[in-house]
């Protein structure tokens, strides 16, 4: 079971979000799925539809948008996973204009599978860097 965790938290960053493909959600979330992000996206969990919503924005945002999994450990039913994002703001975003500058930012998830299905994710990124290196919200 460990080593199909790691491929599934490992799937996640870099067959869903680096592709958006909708037809991997079935896949590799489970109906119950809850999705933590850092505290700049809201303090409430989205469930699947609102994971999907939220991909899709960032991936109109930063079409180009790549997550790498440099690093994952397991303990149990989680897996943690250091990440590298990547992308170039070329389209609105939460009423924020594109600037065309490219950001390149590290992030941490852990991420909780259950029957080779994620159920959880905790997801932490340097959002500051994202800002300032892409110079979202800069006036």
């Amino acid at each position: 079971m460990t080593e199909q965790a790691k491929i599934v938290a490992r799937r996640l960053r870099e067959e869903f979000v680096s592709t958006g493909n909708r037809a991997l959600v079935d896949e590799l979330l489970a109906p119950n799925f809850r999705y933590y992000g850092p505290p700049s996206l809201g303090a409430e969990p989205s469930d699947r539809e609102g994971f999907m919503q939220l991909i899709a924005a960032y991936r109109q945002a930063f079409p180009d948008l790549r997550e790498t999994v440099e690093d994952q450990l397991i303990d149990g039913d989680h897996v943690v996973q250091r990440t590298t994002s990547r992308g170039t703001f070329t389209a609105e975003m939460m009423g924020m204009s594109p600037t065309g500058k490219a950001y390149e930012i590290p992030g941490v998830d852990i991420i909780r599978v259950v029957d080779e299905r994620i159920v959880e994710v905790r997801a932490m990124f340097d959002s500051l860097g994202l800002m300032q290196q892409t110079g979202m919200g800069a006036p």
